[in-house]
């Protein structure tokens, strides 16, 4: 379409709830993005998120269970980050605060515990790397710093969603607080 050109027009749509389809032409759409610059960025974020598999990833995720998918994928490709961090990096430490959550996107990470937040004595909590998970949320949410570190296993890409940002998407979506 107009984000996409020299590509065929295709489109796909599977409804987890009652929907409307507003049907909109080239014409009006061009006129649109051209008006509202914002609309056009967000709309081009989202069909580059979809292309990298953010839709899928997110889906995956136990906090965002039972959460309009396309709201929070709207969300995140409004206020989200592409970082990049290098094999070895931190992406999270045990009792810092962190700024904001971390969406694993692409690449590995590993969990481990020094024990001086739990008490517990210096442990690896996964016996393997994980390749999907959301990090830095109790930090958000509790105003504590994490109760593991998180190192990156190989170079990973995250999308980062700041504290702010993340409170506001609480506030839409209570449920997050439950899962």
């Amino acid at each position: 379409v107009i984000l996409e050109k020299g590509r065929k027009r295709t489109a796909s749509v599977i409804a987890e709830t009652a929907v409307r389809l507003l049907q909109i032409h080239k014409a009006g759409l061009e006129e649109m993005t051209d008006t509202y610059p914002k609309l056009k960025r967000l709309l081009t974020k989202v069909l580059v998120q979809r292309r990298e598999g953010v839709t899928d990833k997110v889906r995956g995720l136990e906090t965002f269970v039972g959460i309009n998918s396309e709201d929070i994928l709207l969300f995140l490709a409004d206020k989200a980050l592409n970082k990049k961090f290098s094999k070895g990096e931190k992406l999270v430490i045990e009792g810092k605060r962190t700024k904001g959550v971390y969406i694993l996107m692409q690449g590995s990470v590993v969990l481990s515990q020094s024990g001086k937040v739990s008490g517990i004595g210096p442990i690896e909590l996964t016996d393997k790397p994980l390749t999907q998970g959301l990090f830095g949320e109790r930090s958000v949410i509790l105003g504590q710093g994490p109760i593991c570190t998180v190192t990156e296993r190989e170079d990973v890409v995250v999308l980062f969603v700041d504290e702010n940002d993340f409170q506001v998407l609480m506030e839409r979506h209570p449920q997050l607080l439950r899962n």
